[in-house]
C-alpha cells in the first residue's frame, strides 16, 4: 500500500515540476513578447524605419500578389535583359534604401 502511495507522490511531483516549468516559460515568452512590442513601437517612431517597412512590405506584397494572379513564376517568359534589368532595379533601390538609412537613422533615431 506505502508503495501505490508514494507511486502517487511521485507522478504528482512530476507533474507540479512540469506545471511550474510551463508556468516559468510562459511567464519568460510573455516578458520577451512584451520587450519585442515595446522595441518595435520604439523604432517605428523613427521615419526611415518606417519608411523602410513600408517599402519591404510593398515589396513582400506585390511579388507574392504576382505569383498568386497569374499562377507562374514572375520573371518566366522575359527575355534575359527584362531580368537583368529588374534584378539591377531592385539591387539600385535596395542600395538607395541602405545608404538613406544610414545617413538619416540617427537623426531621427528617439532614444
Amino acid at each position: 500500500m506505502s508503495e501505490h502511495n508514494e507511486e502517487k507522490k511521485c507522478s504528482c511531483l512530476s507533474f507540479e515540476q512540469l506545471k511550474s516549468c510551463a508556468v516559468e516559460k510562459t511567464n519568460y515568452v510573455i516578458a520577451r513578447a512584451q520587450t519585442l512590442a515595446v522595441k518595435l513601437y520604439r523604432e517605428l517612431q523613427n521615419p526611415v524605419v518606417l519608411v523602410n517597412v513600408i517599402l519591404g512590405s510593398s515589396v513582400v506584397v506585390t511579388l507574392l500578389q504576382s505569383y498568386a494572379k497569374y499562377e507562374h513564376r514572375f520573371l518566366q517568359g522575359k527575355s534575359d535583359g527584362q531580368i537583368l534589368a529588374t534584378a539591377g532595379a531592385a539591387a539600385a533601390i535596395l542600395t538607395l534604401d541602405g545608404f538613406l538609412s544610414q545617413k538619416y537613422y540617427k537623426k531621427f533615431d528617439k532614444q
